[in-house]
């Protein structure tokens, strides 16, 4: 004879308000740590969340474990907040135009989100979470370069292939354009230092990857023979 499953019974309207109520509180403390982030604080305490929140202390490790998690929170607004503004960007078309597109958009992205960013660094040592959700971003970025340039990928060897998009990935990445502006380059000044490297790379020969493989494999040459000297 089959056992009766018991039914699980809905929610009840006080305990959907209950929820609504927690996820409205979560995400208020999420907004406010992205707030406090932007103007320069990246490691903000949780009185200071709350208070700018406009809610009580207590709340803040009511709703989350521990601030990490609050980060964790935030990231996760910010990461939905670009992805819903993002449409795919062609694949065809002039090398120029589509060096234009990818680097309009990055720099624009790189921009809003690079408080978060360097919030996130300085918490990523200690946080497996937040290390894969930097492998993410860096995951989406690399495929989103395959897409843009497929048609001058496509002509090279698998290695060159290789060498050519792991020096996109350098130059089209968030570090590089925070070095620029490091640098005390404006975003205008930095795009056109980006588009210069995306320029650079991608009209790169096969003759010249291979002659930068043989100037690395002389240096290896070079510094085994030092290292045998050294060992005679």
């Amino acid at each position: 004879m089959p056992v009766p499953v018991p039914r699980a019974h809905p929610p009840t309207v006080r305990e959907d308000g209950r929820l609504a109520r927690g996820g409205r509180a979560r995400a208020a403390l999420a907004e406010a740590l992205l707030e406090l982030v932007a103007e320069g604080d990246l490691q903000p305490t949780s009185k200071r969340v709350a208070e700018r929140a406009g809610v009580s202390p207590r709340l803040v490790f009511h709703h989350f474990q521990d601030m990490e998690a609050v980060l964790q929170r935030a990231a996760s607004i910010q990461l939905e907040k670009q992805m819903s503004t993002i449409t795919p960007l062609p694949n065809s078309g002039p090398l120029s135009e589509r060096i234009r597109l990818v680097v309009e958009r990055r720099s624009r992205i790189f921009e809003e989100i690079s408080p978060v960013r360097r919030a996130v660094n300085l918490a990523a040592h200690n946080s497996e979470t937040l290390r894969e959700g930097l492998e993410l971003g860096r995951n989406l970025l690399h495929q989103g370069l395959e897409h843009a340039f497929a048609l001058e990928l496509e002509k090279l060897e698998n290695e060159s292939r290789r060498r050519i998009l792991d020096a996109l990935d350098v130059a089209g990445s968030w570090e590089t354009w925070e070095q620029l502006r490091d640098l005390g380059r404006e975003p205008d000044d930095a795009s056109r230092t980006m588009a210069l490297l995306f320029w650079t790379i991608l009209n790169v020969d096969a003759d010249e990857i291979e002659r930068a493989t043989e100037i690395v494999d002389s240096m290896a040459h070079d510094h085994r023979a030092t290292d045998q000297t050294r060992g005679n």
